[in-house]
């Protein structure tokens, strides 16, 4: 089993923004693009039947491979695709339980978010 956790960067600020602005109408719109993107990714993710998604709530998901690994293009395209539906980036950790893909998370979230970090396998 490997784990991939997803949040999304910054996307509270831009709906505080809105919000202190008075641009209610604004703050909607921006937050159904979130979460379509959200749903969206949950739809892809879930396309693979080796996939489950343990929860999904916000601009955050976790989902677990039952046989093999992550296939990080695989992640990668959910990425982008994200990023094109809702204009704003996506950052995973990859590991093999919850807390290392959280751990690894934090990781793309320090060196600059918008990023994959998965553990690294060294084949002998």
């Amino acid at each position: 089993m490997e784990f991939a956790y997803f949040d999304g960067d910054d996307i509270g600020g831009p709906l505080e923004l809105f919000l202190l602005e008075d641009k209610v109408s604004d703050a909607s719109h921006y937050s159904k693009k979130v979460s379509l993107a959200v749903s969206q990714l949950v739809l892809d993710l879930k396309s693979n039947p080796e996939v489950d998604v343990l929860f999904s709530g916000g601009d955050d998901l976790l989902a677990v491979w039952r046989r093999g690994g992550v296939d990080i293009s695989e992640i990668e395209k959910a990425r982008r695709r994200f990023t094109a539906m809702c204009g704003r980036t996506i950052s995973v950790g990859v590991g093999s339980s919850a807390p290392e893909a959280l751990e690894n998370l934090r990781k793309a979230k320090l060196s600059g978010k918008d990023r994959t970090v998965a553990p690294v396998v060294i084949h002998e």
